[in-house]
């Protein structure tokens, strides 16, 4: 009977001698005596205010009080030790969110518990929610501890589809929360199920949340696994907003952009046993000697720049940002193929108007580049206070936008004067001060006024060409 077992000497409990100025809780439960859990009528153990079940109860709240303490503490062999006394104690809530004992080790980051409890849980155990609907693994994904979250998915992997209160999945969890490397586990772990888009929102919403997380060999992962996933939702305005992920929105001073455009990225560099491998098959093969060279001081290239990477950490840094450049290219040109397979009407329906729009305010010429090459009416598109394009970069002083104005050929004219909605002309907009931020990367009042003049100068100088 598990009541009698509660009637064990608090007093035989593993002792701290580390602490003798304060007793722990587990001291204050008393000894309950069988006779105190007898259920015959025996009224000379019956007390008229205090029942044989109040005192029970009593003594496993305090048995889950004192859970609570020394699992928020990190002793194993207490909290061990308790649940042998109890072992309701562990799928029973001890906080008052309605967390278990494992909700609350995977809050604290006790790998060793956690471990230990997956080991005597059941697999549907892991599954208990708190109030508000957190599993313990929506825990691990928001701590970020990969280890914490893997022997929960080794035993139920049904865990990875299950939504948070806020209908998300574990893996969206860890991307809301930049939790980088559990991104990766959760990803590749999850069930392709569980993000198609025509099943669920979740594979949108981990798209979207891992470009604002930078997470972005995910991202491409996704818009290459389920093509048109990018084209619905936010994810085309979340990437235009994002100036620091493409090459023209990232300032290096002059070094760093030396070291920059000399770090290599791109295909991985060769072994050494292919090389060697490579040189015994093309013996006698005409070329294959300047091939092989080649091949070899590619591979020297890159190891010495690896070992670069591994001294200086700022140029580990500056790898960082060109292999997050690259990925955003490679993410830009799936989301291009995925917008040329659209009719115009799906076109229209889509946010890709609007996300252009915000690719000129926030300096990203590469959007709108790519978008321009698939979709060439957008130079005829209008904001909402009817400007284009080319109005509206001249206004923001989006230089790179505004020289593709120089190749729509005839259409060049009829683009650069049109008229907004309160009739200013592209020279009203470059009389226009400029933003802020754009003033802010400007030092000196006379400089900023030099470039402003400029912009007028070339404005004036455009017009000019369009009316000859």
């Amino acid at each position: 009977m598990e009541d009698s077992t509660i009637s064990r000497s608090m007093e035989t409990a593993p002792s701290d001698d580390s602490d003798n100025t304060q007793e722990p809780p587990y001291v204050e439960l008393q000894e309950i005596s069988p006779s105190m859990i007898d259920t015959s009528n025996n009224t000379e153990m019956a007390s008229p205010e205090i029942s044989p079940g109040d005192e029970v109860g009593a003594a496993i709240e305090r048995i889950l009080m004192t859970l609570y303490m020394l699992v928020h503490k990190g002793d194993w062999e207490r909290v061990k030790y308790y649940l042998e006394i109890h072992p309701d104690g562990l799928t029973s809530e001890i906080s008052s969110n309605g967390e278990t004992v494992l909700h609350l080790a995977v809050l604290g980051g006790h790998v060793n518990i956690v471990e230990e409890l997956v080991h005597m849980m059941s697999a549907k155990d892991l599954e208990i929610q708190n109030k508000t609907g957190e599993t313990a693994l929506s825990f691990a994904a928001a701590g970020g501890i990969t280890k914490v979250a893997k022997p929960l998915v080794r035993k139920n992997h049904d865990l990875l589809g299950m939504k948070n209160y806020t209908g998300n999945i574990p893996v969206v969890v860890a991307a809301q929360f930049c939790n980088v490397d559990m991104v990766h586990y959760l990803y590749w772990a999850t069930q392709e199920e569980d993000l198609y888009p025509e099943r669920s929102d979740q594979g949108g919403k981990l798209l979207t949340t891992c470009i604002v997380a930078q997470i972005y060999d995910v991202a491409l992962d996704l818009v290459q696994r389920f093509p048109g996933l990018a084209i619905e939702g936010e994810t085309l305005h979340k990437l235009a907003t994002r100036q620091s992920a493409f090459a023209s929105g990232t300032q290096l001073v002059f070094w760093k952009q030396w070291i920059y455009s000399c770090i290599p990225v791109h295909s991985p560099q060769p072994r050494v046993s292919n090389i060697h491998w490579d040189i015994e098959a093309n013996q006698g093969i005409p070329g294959s000697r300047q091939n092989i060279i080649t091949q070899a001081l590619n591979h020297l290239y890159g190891q010495v720049w690896d070992l670069l990477k591994f001294l200086a950490p700022c140029i580990k840094h500056i790898h960082d940002i060109k292999v997050k450049h690259g990925q955003v290219d490679e993410l830009l040109g799936s989301i291009s193929n995925d917008i040329s397979t659209l009719t115009h009407p799906e076109i229209h329906r889509s946010k890709l108007f609007g996300a252009v729009f915000d690719a000129v305010k926030h300096r990203n010429s590469e959007i709108v580049e790519r978008s321009l090459k698939v979709y060439p009416d957008l130079v005829w598109i209008l904001d909402e206070e009817d400007r284009n394009l080319f109005l509206f970069a001249v206004l923001h002083r989006e230089e790179k936008v505004f020289c593709l104005l120089h190749e729509m050929g005839p259409r060049m004219k009829l683009i650069a004067t049109s008229l907004d909605r309160n009739g200013n002309t592209i020279l009203h907009h470059a009389a226009m001060l400029s933003p802020s931020s754009h003033l802010a990367h400007i030092s000196g009042a006379a400089l900023q006024m030099q470039r402003e003049l400029q912009w007028f100068k070339v404005s004036i100088l455009s017009t000019h060409i369009c009316h000859i």
